[in-house]
């Protein structure tokens, strides 16, 4: 009595749990690429100017994905080029960041390139 109903259940667990992992996995892509982005720095050459970055950088709790020193032949004297790869919490806009980014010394220009 009622055995039949057993393999229409399991299949049916089994099919809701499969497009639950599917579509979590999918949100997870589809937010956290929206929330990546690619900031461009021309800083002034001199030490501690890469840590200042990085601790105004974390305490907002921004983590940081990348980070590469460009070498640029037209760069300036005294410069350095940098472009930090970055994932900002929701509740922090990018402008804020590079309005903060902007006020650290020695930083000269912010530009930023959403990933």
């Amino acid at each position: 009595m009622g055995a039949g109903f057993y393999y229409g259940a399991i299949l049916a667990t089994v099919l809701v749990l499969l497009s639950l992992v599917f579509l979590m996995r999918l949100e997870e892509l589809l937010i956290k690429k929206s929330h990546l982005h690619l900031i461009y720095l021309k800083v002034e050459d001199t030490p501690g100017k890469l840590g200042a970055i990085a601790t105004l950088l974390g305490k907002k709790n921004i983590s940081i994905r990348k980070i590469a020193i460009e070498d640029r032949k037209e760069s300036e004297e005294g410069y350095m080029y940098l472009s930090i790869g970055i994932r900002i919490p929701y509740a922090i806009s990018i402008a804020v960041i590079v309005d903060e980014l902007k006020t650290i010394r020695g930083v000269k220009e912010v530009t930023i390139s959403k990933s």
